[in-house]
């Protein structure tokens, strides 16, 4: 057999790159999972105190974020033929990203937080309205200005993988660029969060018959296509610099 030939083949290749997003999808999830067990177990032995139900969220969201980006990174290291082991890339890649990044975390996080309390708040009060009066009217405006703004910071978190992978910036600097992008390119954002957005319907539709998949290459799938998409155009981006400043 001729290993050279094996080796490039494109059932070598699909099958590399099958377990890549697998481990990666897996590291994506038990890494924030750890984070978030510990308040988890003690809210089920103390149930009243549903408090730590938040704080295993938050935790498990602050893990996922820098995850989310170092599995990016990955891929984008892979597809453009970098070498290394997938651990030792993914873990470097995380330890680097969380440095760059945990400073947003500690920004977005809270008021995303925030937002998503007052949100549910105001949409309690409307649910209580028969008839609109002022009060219910300024219940609707503020339900609908906070949804908007989650919306906001969902599509900017979506840019964020592939700005870090692309560019050095600081904190301001990253936070200001990604809503930029994000609205700058609303499309191919909301197609980008369709992508991630899709499987986890699956699993509301199919539910035992799909988190199987989800599990191994729902979130890292996903990824992959959106590494697939946006390519060129932050190629073009990291090459054109003085375009990129102008429009900033």
């Amino acid at each position: 057999m001729n290993l050279d030939k094996m080796v490039n083949s494109k059932w070598y290749t699909g099958f590399e790159w099958g377990y890549r997003l697998v481990f990666l999808n897996l590291l994506m999830i038990t890494i924030p999972a750890l984070l978030g067990a510990i308040p988890f177990l003690l809210w089920r032995r103390y149930p009243n105190a549903g408090w730590l139900v938040i704080v295993a969220i938050v935790l498990m969201l602050f893990g996922f974020i820098p995850c989310f980006i170092a599995a990016f990174r990955v891929i984008k290291a892979y597809r453009e033929e970098q070498t290394g082991t997938l651990f030792g890339l993914f873990f470097t890649y995380l330890f680097n990203t969380f440095k760059n990044i945990y400073l947003l975390e500690l920004i977005m996080l809270p008021l995303f937080c925030l937002y998503t309390v007052a949100a549910l708040f105001y949409w309690d009060i409307i649910g209580n309205y028969a008839q609109l009066d002022l009060p219910g009217w300024v219940a609707v405006i503020s339900f609908v200005v906070l949804f908007f703004a989650l919306v906001a910071f969902l599509l900017a978190l979506i840019q964020l993988p592939m700005i870090v992978a692309n560019f050095r910036m600081k904190t301001w600097s990253l936070l200001k660029f990604a809503f930029f992008m994000a609205f700058r390119y609303f499309f191919k954002t909301l197609t980008y969060g369709l992508l991630l957005l899709f499987p986890l319907l699956l699993v509301g539709l199919l539910k035992q018959i799909f988190l199987p998949f989800y599990l191994l290459i729902g979130i890292s799938g996903p990824l992959y296509l959106i590494y697939m998409i946006s390519r060129k155009q932050y190629w073009y981006l990291t090459h054109n610099l003085d375009e990129l400043t102008t429009k900033e």
